[in-house]
């Protein structure tokens, strides 16, 4: 199965030149874009919890204390869930045009870029497709990271930086590449007595 079975249009195109979008959700963007630009770009990192509300405003899904660096860039935020302690650095890039679901603790570092969106090049109208991405809790990716739509970041799962992610990577696992690729577990030295292995 092709990755771009796991992806679903998002409405009927007859030409590459039709937008998918409905009238309502393309002025929502332009809005959101520009309340960004305006009210949050510039803002200082203390000013997180205001970020927060504005994004919580535009319908994303929040839970607990995440944080979402004000270089982020974040399209059509009602398609976002950050979970608590979920980490979206300077620059890095949600393109949420499905959904992108950051779990507790997992870190977007620079510039890196969660791509919901892609084409059916297959047919003339160059449809549309998108698909959920999902970082597991306590993973991590790397600067400039690339994650292609429809695709899992297991758990504590490390993705190296400049790493193409085009399929789903395991939990506590180390992976570097392009394509990226796993390279050997992610293991924590532990104290005398601590478990042998992460549950």
């Amino acid at each position: 199965m092709s990755r771009n079975d796991l992806l679903k249009p998002v409405a009927k195109q007859e030409s590459p030149y039709q937008s998918p979008w409905s009238f309502s959700t393309r002025v929502m963007r332009v809005v959101f874009n520009a309340f960004w630009m305006v009210f949050c770009r510039l803002t200082p990192n203390p000013l997180n919890f205001w970020r927060l509300a504005v994004l919580r405003m535009f319908g994303a899904k929040i839970t607990g204390k995440p944080y979402v660096a004000p270089s982020a860039k974040i399209w059509t935020p009602w398609n976002v869930t950050l979970e608590d302690h979920a980490c979206v650095g300077p620059g890095a890039e949600l393109y949420a045009l499905g959904k992108i679901i950051l779990r507790e603790r997992c870190t977007v570092s620079q510039h890196a870029y969660i791509c919901t969106g892609s084409h059916d090049l297959t047919k003339e109208a160059l449809p549309l497709l998108v698909g959920t991405v999902e970082i597991g809790a306590d993973a991590y990716l790397f600067a400039y990271a690339f994650i292609s739509p429809g695709v899992t970041v297991g758990e504590g799962a490390v993705i190296g930086a400049r790493s193409v992610v085009t399929k789903d990577m395991p939990a506590w696992t180390i992976c570097v590449g392009n394509p990226c690729r796993p390279i050997k577990p992610r293991e924590f030295p532990r104290a005398p007595g601590a478990p042998t292995s992460v549950e």
